[in-house]
């Protein structure tokens, strides 16, 4: 075939075995099948052995088959959802040409629902007279109620609860509704003396309008109480998101918000309605612990205001990349970006601006540490910034991994970078990694390079799943 892929070993005069020989025929009959071929198999094998010559002679012929278009999609299993609307989520589409990869995007789609516990694809043994192969879906609902609790403490925040109730297919259409909620800041540091809190319902439909496009609506109140502002804020939003393809995903919606915020110039209250529109492109070989491949998400929100700010636009980025050097060592990079452009620093909500420091942005400097000074007195949000990590991984033979880090983080009071009015600040440090089957555990020790921190200290992160 000429889709087949090479198979290492799989040429004259290279040492013999069975496991080559079986892989160079998977590889011929995949290739077949990716041409369109679907009932591509082993007509002929002859294997001799030529002891004298110390040589083995292989002769494998494949029968392709006709060429095969999808036929129909029949639907069995114990499934609540109608098989009309199982139709509509797979998006099968009877007569184009067979391709494993539109198989694969059929089971994607079935599994990104959320409904069903299994969604298996069976071609049936024979094609049909008009050249057109049938499948059928075997398809079960998962459970249709689940809870999930977390608590963390920290002598810094004090203890954290969160917890959230998921309904599946809610109203028999393989919706989902999703309510969420967290308190914390309990028993934390002292000053702070409101509990930070969120309290949301998110209801999601997939396959609206079309195959890949997840409908939702959103409705959400928080109160944080962060290190230079405070805010509660409501907001309420319908959206979507389409999955272009399995590495890539466009989001956007409207959403309106409300917001009472307190920082060190005073109180501000503001309604903006927001444009979110966000591209994600994930060809990462592991999203939780990236050995080769790129990541990047690209936001970009214009408001408009209603009352309370001016109009603006927030923009941001997240790059990553990941490449394998020899065996045991991975090299990661990350960059972040971010922008407010339109109302002045002074005028922009206080919980849309700009702050370095802490685990997500610069590891060893405080959290929230690196903000823009105004006066003595009054330190607010940068209205841009930039965020730069690198990692060095090494793996070793059991589960545990070593990482050296660097982190540096730049704010800004501009909408754009500007070196002669923002403040730097890093940090470096060291961590270990533990492999599980949900990701690998996280350790990480900071300590501050360079800005106004303390030298003399040092920040512990812990996590599951890589920083970046």
């Amino acid at each position: 075939s000429r889709l087949a892929k090479p198979v290492k070993g799989f040429f004259k005069g290279e040492t013999a075995s069975i496991k080559v020989l079986r892989d160079a025929t998977a590889a011929e009959i995949t290739g077949w099948r990716q041409d369109g071929y679907a009932k591509a198999a082993v007509k002929v094998q002859e294997i001799t052995a030529r002891h004298s010559a110390n040589a083995l002679d292989a002769e494998i012929v494949l029968d392709p088959g006709p060429k095969l278009r999808f036929g129909v999609l029949h639907v069995n299993g114990q499934s609540t959802v109608s098989k009309k609307r199982i139709q509509e989520i797979t998006g099968w589409q009877s007569g184009i040409i067979f391709s494993p990869d539109a198989l694969q995007k059929v089971q994607k789609r079935l599994r990104r629902t959320g409904t069903f516990s299994a969604s298996n694809l069976t071609e049936a043994k024979s094609p049909n007279p008009d050249k057109t192969l049938d499948f059928t879906a075997t398809i079960n609902d998962q459970l249709p109620r689940r809870y999930t609790f977390g608590a963390e403490y920290s002598t810094q925040e004090g203890l954290s609860l969160e917890g959230s109730w998921l309904h599946r297919n809610i109203f028999g259409q393989a919706e989902r509704l999703l309510l969420e909620g967290s308190i914390g800041g309990i028993g934390g540091e002292v000053g702070k003396t409101d509990i930070d809190s969120l309290l949301s319902a998110r209801l999601s439909r997939p396959a609206t309008f079309r195959t890949d496009l997840e409908a939702y609506a959103l409705l959400a109140f928080e109160q944080v109480e962060e290190e230079y502002y405070d805010a509660r804020t409501a907001q309420l939003g319908i959206g979507g998101i389409y999955f272009y393809s399995i590495q890539t995903e466009y989001r956007f919606g409207l959403t309106l918000k409300a917001a009472k915020t307190n920082d060190e110039l005073g109180t501000n209250k503001y309604t903006i309605l927001i444009v979110p529109i966000k591209a994600i492109f994930d060809n990462r070989n592991n999203k939780l612990d990236a050995t080769s491949g790129y990541y990047a998400a690209i936001g970009i929100e214009p408001f408009l205001s209603i009352a309370g700010t001016k109009n603006g636009v927030v923009t941001t980025a997240d790059l990553r990349a990941y490449h394998k050097v020899g065996k045991n060592v991975t090299l990661a990079i990350r960059g972040l970006l971010g922008s407010v452009a339109g109302p002045s620093i002074t005028k922009a909500p206080a919980d849309y601006l700009f702050y370095s420091g802490g685990s997500g942005t610069v590891r060893g400097q405080g959290y929230q540490s690196l903000g823009v000074n105004l006066s003595e007195d009054v330190t607010v949000g940068g209205r841009s910034f930039v965020g730069l990590s690198g990692e060095l991984r090494l793996a070793t033979s059991g589960k545990l991994g070593i990482v050296g880090f660097y982190d540096a983080g730049y704010i800004g009071p501009e909408s754009r970078f500007d070196s002669s009015s923002g403040e730097w600040q890093s940090g470096f440090g060291a961590g270990v990694r533990y492999a599980t089957g949900i990701g690998p555990i996280r350790i990480d020790v900071g300590f501050p390079a360079s800005g106004s921190s303390d030298h003399n200290k040092f920040e512990v992160y812990i996590g599951i799943g890589q920083s970046f």
